[in-house]
């Protein structure tokens, strides 16, 4: 839980340099909880300001660190009633040389506080005095200290401290001289801190921790300040990377919880969605069988089933109704085969068929083994040629045809016979007639000559 100032703290700070005059010598100047007394002349060499200062049971400024310095140096150049330009203030000297590693009292002096150039050269000089002014709206700058400025005092304990004041002959001790945040005591004779937290002063939603003369708010786990300071507003964790969350992010009050979409689960660094197996879990909803998926799962059917439209479901189908084949199917029990008709081959592919040319194959002749075969049985003569002579390719089949002269066996159609011209036809020679493979000739008897 961060504390955080809340607005009328600031508005404190903004508020809390006010000046009143308590002589024709001094304007009487209160910032955060401290007096000062800034003389209205500006005829004082710097060792006359700090004797002037010691008479009001006060010092000549000399702040405690840089912070106090920067309040007082802002109060002064921005209060508009002050129409001084430079002032005196204390500032730490060894051997009468300035350089940075000197500080205020406690704090290292931070050269930012000076003016350009400043402290410069001359005041260097070991047989030279030089002091510190604050020139209005400037900053630090470096003089003799015998030169003739107004100068700051600087009372030596805080505002509340009322016992402390009561030494300062110029501040009137009463309820006002206490600050915002304080309330005046008079059994204690001081100003003592109201603690706005106990008393349900404060303007805070949530936490409210006391601070001397003030207090901060805080807010609890989960929330962060308004912009009034007062509230707090809770933190949407899930605006941020998401929260750490892998999936879902739901942001509530004080905190937040991450979620995971259906089919995972929360995994044990309650920000990790793990998937959840429906499968080997048994919360699937699949009729055979189950193929899990990240965040899912996938209803699978055996073979020679359809997965239904639920998805769930398998429905037995007859699978050659649906199957590819270009010609015949077969249903096995993983699915169907196809075939192809007599006279065609089956692709690689295992659809598609493709006409077998019977014609470039080798047969076996002369033998009752009948197929075509690239092998014979060793009783079987083995022909290069399916048919005897002609061998005409068809589509899933083929043709055998014989030359002139011969005809084809009508018992196998392949083997091709001679035709006996002779026997068939008496007419064809005159005196003899003599039959040959494929065709005949004609003779005549001795002491003649064929004719024609």
């Amino acid at each position: 839980m961060k504390p955080f100032a809340p607005a009328i703290t600031t508005i404190i700070l903004m508020c809390v340099f006010t000046s009143y005059t308590t002589s024709n010598d001094y304007i009487s100047l209160i910032i955060e909880s401290r007096v000062y007394w800034l003389a209205r002349s500006s005829v004082y060499s710097q060792p006359e300001g700090k004797t002037n200062c010691a008479q009001l049971n006060a010092e000549l400024a000399l702040f405690e660190n840089n912070e106090e310095y920067f309040r007082v140096y802002s109060a002064l150049s921005q209060n508009r009633t002050i129409t001084l330009k430079e002032v005196w203030i204390d500032f730490n000297i060894s051997n009468h040389t300035y350089y940075y590693g000197f500080g205020w009292r406690q704090e290292i002096f931070n050269g930012s506080v000076w003016t350009s150039n400043e402290p410069d050269e001359n005041c260097k000089n070991i047989s030279r005095e030089c002091c510190a002014r604050l020139k209005l709206k400037e900053g630090l700058k470096d003089h003799d200290c015998s030169s003739d400025y107004s100068y700051l005092c600087r009372a030596v304990c805080p505002l509340h401290d009322v016992k402390c004041l009561l030494k300062q002959r110029r501040v009137k001790i009463n309820t006002s001289n206490c600050s915002t945040g304080y309330i005046f005591n008079s059994t204690l004779a001081s100003c003592v801190d109201v603690d706005e937290c106990e008393t349900n002063t404060s303007m805070c939603t949530q936490s409210c921790l006391n601070t001397n003369g003030s207090y901060t708010c805080a807010c609890h786990d989960g929330y962060t300040a308004g912009n009034d300071t007062y509230s707090c507003q809770d933190i949407d964790e899930c605006l941020t990377n998401n929260a750490s969350c892998l999936q879902v992010c739901e942001n509530s009050a004080e905190s937040f919880q991450c979620k995971c979409h259906d089919g995972y689960y929360l995994g044990l660094d309650n920000k990790t969605c793990l998937d959840v197996n429906e499968c080997s879990s048994g919360a699937h909803k699949c009729q055979q069988n189950c193929s899990n998926t990240n965040g899912s799962y996938i209803c699978e059917c055996e073979n020679g089933y359809l997965r239904s439209s639920d998805g769930f479901n398998c429905t037995k189908v007859e699978t050659c109704l649906t199957s590819q084949c270009e010609q015949n199917c077969s249903n096995t029990s993983i699915g169907y085969t196809c075939h192809c008709y007599p006279g065609f081959k089956l692709d690689a592919d295992g659809i598609h068929c493709s006409d077998i040319n019977e014609c470039n194959q080798s047969t076996c002749r002369n033998c009752s083994y009948k197929n075509v075969s690239n092998s014979c049985p060793s009783h079987c003569n083995v022909s290069s040629n399916v048919c005897d002579q002609v061998c005409d390719n068809v589509n899933g089949s083929f043709q055998c045809s014989c030359r002139p002269g011969y005809i084809l066996d009508t018992t196998d159609n392949k083997t091709c016979n001679d035709i006996d011209e002779c026997s068939l036809n008496s007419s064809l020679c005159e005196v003899s007639c003599i039959n040959t493979p494929g065709s005949y000739f004609c003779s005549c008897p001795q002491g003649f000559q064929l004719s024609g």
